[in-house]
């Protein structure tokens, strides 16, 4: 099991610099395409994500010229179930840092600008202000004293067929995020592999076939058979390179008692931060009793949910 296939999935396609420049210039807003210079577009090594928040969490940045001034673009990867109120605030935590960063390692007492664009990957439809001033009492009076901004925002479960254009590597990226959660993820696969049929290059398409199935296989509870039969119906080329990923996953022991392992690790994972949250020294039995049967999704929701969760009345019922 990776230990964030979100985050390993979402770094290994976005930190390859042609697929950034094909993302910004497909789906930037035009105005702003004109005055940002994607040619000579540099991938920024630094993460600035807190410990704590890296299993929602992913970002890259990138300095580009904007209107012939240096500035940068900050691209935020949420893979949350449902949607964080206060990403607004996060965002700006994240641009201070990045401002501090630029004036350490510049001569200069001038910020550049940094245009905050935020990928949304949850389950639940994004339904939250993009603007900073949301999180704020309204007061005219105070408008005027208030730092305001607001982000760019991709939510591609919102898209459409015909909308999700690019590259072949960037469909790709963004149909299995668009999909990945969908009870009929199964049958959105001929689709999603079919594309890899626009892969010519063999050595890139033999890194991107493994790297999109190394995801797809620790995300969602599919097994290599079924894979193989989706393989063999839609790009039986690739049937081989699959049984041999299989075979590697093996070896690496990331298939034996994948499912099992994940919902042991995940049902004490929760049994922990229940206890931390509400000082108990020991769960009572009946809450016990639910988690050792609770389901993946179940526990996944109260992990998502912890900080929103005020009681054990609302943990129960989550394990209900």
């Amino acid at each position: 099991m990776l230990n964030s296939p979100h985050d390993h999935f979402f770094k290994k396609v976005f930190s390859q610099k042609e697929i950034a420049q094909d993302f910004i210039e497909n789906y930037l807003p035009k105005e702003l395409k004109k005055i940002i210079n994607t040619k000579e577009l540099e991938i920024v090594k630094d993460s600035f994500i807190d410990k704590e928040l890296q299993n929602s969490f992913s970002d890259m940045i990138y300095k580009v010229d904007i209107d012939n001034n240096p500035g940068y673009l900050y691209l935020l990867f949420e893979h949350k179930s449902y949607p964080d109120k206060l990403i607004s605030f996060q965002l700006l935590k994240y641009l201070t840092k990045i401002w501090d960063l630029h004036l350490k390692q510049n001569n200069t007492n001038k910020l550049p600008f940094i245009l905050p664009l935020v990928v949304y990957h949850g389950r639940e439809k994004y339904n939250i202000s993009l603007k900073f001033s949301s999180l704020l009492a309204k007061e005219k009076n105070l408008e005027e004293y208030i730092p305001n901004y607001k982000y760019l925002l991709y939510d591609f479960s919102q898209y459409s067929h015909n909308e999700i254009i690019g590259s072949v590597q960037s469909r790709l990226f963004l149909k299995i995020i668009q999909n990945i959660f969908k009870d009929d993820f199964e049958k959105e696969l001929d689709e999603i592999f079919s594309l890899f049929r626009e892969l010519k290059d063999t050595d890139t398409v033999l890194e991107y076939f493994e790297t999109a199935m190394r995801y797809i296989i620790n995300v969602r509870e599919i097994s290599i058979q079924n894979l193989k039969n989706k393989v063999n119906n839609t790009i039986p080329e690739r049937s081989g390179d699959l049984m041999s990923l299989g075979e590697k996953l093996r070896k690496e022991g990331k298939l034996e008692g994948k499912k099992e392992g994940k919902l042991e690790n995940l049902r004490e994972t929760i049994s922990i931060i229940i206890s931390n949250k509400f000082n108990l020294n020991k769960l009572p039995d009946n809450i016990s009793k639910k988690i050792n049967s609770a389901d993946i999704k179940q526990l996944e929701k109260i992990r998502d949910n912890i900080f929103e969760i005020d009681s054990l009345e609302e943990v129960k019922k989550y394990l209900n």
